[in-house]
């Protein structure tokens, strides 16, 4: 018979590509810079450059969400993230209930996390924006 010829009937196989094409992850920001906490979707597809290092962010990976803190993240945003989080997940129209949430701190984050990134530096936040380029410009001259 036809299933016997190819070894029998089996699970089908699941992949972690197929499954970020179905549900692709979504990073969100949560500032409080007009006087209270909101949350905003970063568009399209995001990079390491969109973690505000004076947000909190969160990032969704459809199976865990991450709270991502950067180190300029004030008090109001550290603290109100988890409860946002927690509120995500539990309104979440798909079901999904119970999804771990991990906070990671900028600076200190896992390859679970960096892995959604492409092109992930380590080093990126080591030294300011206009500090590399005065260095690059002091170093040609």
């Amino acid at each position: 018979d036809f299933w016997s010829a190819l070894g029998g009937k089996k699970e089908y196989q699941t992949s972690k590509s197929l499954q970020r094409m179905i549900n692709p992850p979504r990073l969100f920001g949560c500032s409080n810079k007009t006087g209270r906490l909101t949350v905003e979707e970063v568009p399209g597809d995001f990079t390491q450059s969109d973690l505000a290092t004076d947000d909190v962010m969160l990032l969704d990976t459809w199976d865990q969400i991450f709270i991502w803190v950067g180190n300029d993240a004030n008090a109001e945003e550290r603290n109100g993230a988890p409860k946002i989080a927690k509120d995500y997940v539990d309104t979440d129209p798909s079901g999904r209930r119970g999804l771990p949430i991990t906070t990671i701190k900028q600076g200190a984050e896992p390859p679970t996390f960096t892995g959604w990134f492409q092109a992930w530096d380590p080093k990126m936040w080591e030294t300011d924006p206009l500090g590399r380029i005065r260095a690059h410009f002091s170093a040609q001259s």
